[in-house]
């Protein structure tokens, strides 16, 4: 049940479908991968394309993509082809196959069925979307979009193809193709799953709550940890965003990044009441830069705050958050809006804050570095030329020397990438007051943060 606390100042937490392409850095998508999945689906391709002709060309990850998606278990690629075909010419597997896909890629389909199993691609993403940020490695990361979707299920393939321009003429265009031997099957299916008349592709709806839904479990079932939010929670907020006509896609990828914000910070945010307005500019302000291909803009950026403040509101009726909680991440996210991303920094820490966590591929055991480790490598860095043995000598001479020495000890023995992640980035007034730190200051090991 809402609580009637709904953003009428003009800017909402709502916004075009593109902006779900905004989220997929976090998931790791490059540039790289962009360009490799646009060079493979300009290839050239018939508009009678062959089952196997279609297969055959899949790139490996996308047959591996395709097998999961197919719930095959293969190890060579001959094996892999031979079960992914069978199972796309099986009916009854065909049919619920298309059954668990989301009711705008079943649309999708049909659409494309429709217009006799091909169509140009510029028509296709205009109803449906297109597939930026959708990658190359589908088998690690599957794609988003509506017709990424139904390429990793190998229902649907695109490539450049010769077609019928006009006047005698042919052109070779940008099309998808659904192969002609599943092509009847399809029909059926799709006469049995979509009733005759509704076929129409609302921007919001049923369909768009549908593919927020989809998208949502595929991203529960791939987390390898725990996420903040419960998922029957997350369904909870996106059904009443969809009664209050929100955006769905944009909703759920804000809600996409604010769970890999938190699970990026879990040392720090452990619940949902730990959740600091520093942590919500943060999100805004850093997060969304790690994106690969746009940058945030600043109503993006507010977009998520106010996202941030509905979630907790809603947190609040369900009685997941404390009151007081609801009533700092409102107010940090009034202030956050109005006086700009940099209204809320952490306080400056004293030492004992956890800045990186490190999974030792060795042990497999989780390592936590402080700003003290940081602050040693700096002045180990800088005043003793990359040489522990110098630095331990120079411990007995600093205030708690045998405590830095300890940390020393530890750092010499770590990872040397630990280093570059460390103090990589560290800039000419951090220096300084590591430098200070060492030679004049107490190591303090307690954290506020």
């Amino acid at each position: 049940m809402s609580n009637g606390r709904e953003f009428n100042d003009g800017d909402d937490f709502e916004g075009t479908e593109k902006d779900a392409f905004l989220w997929n850095g976090a998931r790791g998508v490059t540039a790289d991968d962009e360009s490799r999945r646009k060079a493979a689906q300009n290839m050239a391709i018939s508009v009678h394309l062959s089952l196997n002709e279609a297969l055959n060309a899949l790139p490996s990850p996308w047959l591996e993509a395709a097998c999961q998606a197919h719930q095959l278990d293969q190890h060579s690629r001959g094996a892999k082809l031979r079960a992914l075909a069978g199972a796309l010419t099986n009916p009854d597997a065909l049919r619920r196959c298309v059954s668990q896909l989301p009711l705008r890629a079943r649309r999708a389909l049909k659409r494309v069925m429709d217009n006799g199993g091909w169509m140009r691609l510029a028509e296709l993403t205009k109803e449906f979307g297109r597939m930026d940020g959708d990658g190359w490695f589908w088998d690690q990361q599957p794609p988003k979009s509506c017709l990424g979707g139904l390429c990793r299920c190998a229902l649907l393939f695109v490539g450049r193809g010769l077609v019928d321009a006009g006047s005698r003429r042919k052109r070779w265009l940008k099309v998808a193709v659904i192969p002609a031997e599943l092509r009847a099957p399809l029909q059926r299916a799709l006469a049995e799953l979509i009733p005759e008349g509704n076929d129409d592709v609302p921007a919001m709806g049923d369909d768009a709550l549908s593919d927020a839904l989809f998208l949502a479990r595929l991203y529960y079932d791939e987390a390898s940890e725990k996420p903040l939010l419960s998922f029957e929670d997350v369904v909870d907020f996106l059904h009443q965003a969809h009664r209050q006509g929100r955006n769905l896609l944009s909703t759920w990828a804000g809600i996409e990044a604010f769970l890999n914000f938190t699970s990026q910070f879990a040392y720090e945010i452990t619940s949902l009441d730990d959740l600091c307005g520093y942590h919500i500019g943060e999100l805004a302000r850093d997060y969304l830069d790690l994106a690969p291909s746009r940058l945030g803009s600043m109503a993006e950026r507010r977009r998520v705050i106010r996202l941030v403040r509905a979630l907790y509101d809603f947190l609040l009726d369900r009685g997941k958050i404390l009151p007081e909680t609801c009533k700092l991440v409102r107010q940090s996210c009034a202030r956050l809006i109005q006086d700009g991303l940099n209204a809320i920094r952490r306080p400056a820490p004293v030492g004992g804050e956890v800045i990186l966590c490190w999974i030792n591929p060795d042990t497999n055991s989780e390592e936590r570095y402080t700003v003290n480790h940081q602050r040693l490598l700096m002045a180990w860095q800088h005043d003793f030329d990359r040489d522990w043995p110098s630095l331990l000598a120079h411990c007995h001479k600093v205030p708690s020397g045998a405590r830095k020495a300890d940390l020393a000890r530890e750092l010499a023995a770590a990872d040397p990438v630990i280093y570059d992640l460390l103090i990589g980035d560290a800039d000419k007034e951090e220096l300084q007051r590591a430098l200070r730190w060492f030679y004049e200051e107490q190591m303090l090991e307690i954290s506020v943060w």
